[in-house]
């Protein structure tokens, strides 16, 4: 019997370089993500770090210049914090997006991949049919004419 051969082996190589683009997309949206939460937790960090600033140049008594200075360099900040919470909303919507769309390309892969393996099946079991009718067909022959019996060697 000839070699088995799927129908759908190049619709299954195109759904499989599909699955792996879009998983590299996905790798890249997280990546995305995580700079967007790195930037957020600077922006917070550099918050943080300028209230411990304002609160020991108010104990250490400095002019008002200065505590203008603090509250526009913390109003930049905050407004930094806003532009990077959005940034991460953004991110993780996209996220969101690129995990369905990693989820549909799988399903997709695995639909072609079920279909194939349906194929295999129904080959293997046309190809057991075969030998075992080549096979009948061997003992018929034997049985039909009884002088050709094996020679002990």
């Amino acid at each position: 019997m000839k070699r088995f051969r799927s129908k759908v082996t190049a619709l299954l190589d195109i759904r499989r370089r599909r699955e792996e683009d879009v998983l590299q997309a996905h790798a890249k949206t997280l990546q995305a993500r995580q700079a967007a939460l790195d930037r957020l937790n600077a922006i917070s960090g550099a918050l943080e770090s300028l209230r411990s600033e304002i609160q020991h140049a108010i104990t250490a008594g400095c002019s008002a210049a200065v505590l203008a200075q603090f509250q526009g360099y913390g109003a930049r900040l905050g407004a930094d914090r806003v532009a990077a919470a959005d940034a991460l909303a953004k991110a993780d919507s996209a996220v969101a997006k690129s995990l369905e769309n990693v989820l549909a390309a799988k399903r997709d892969r695995e639909s072609v991949e079920k279909f194939r393996s349906r194929e295999r099946a129904e080959y293997d079991k046309e190809s057991l049919r075969e030998e075992q009718k080549l096979l009948d067909e061997i003992a018929l022959r034997r049985a039909a004419n009884p002088w050709s019996r094996p020679v002990a060697a």
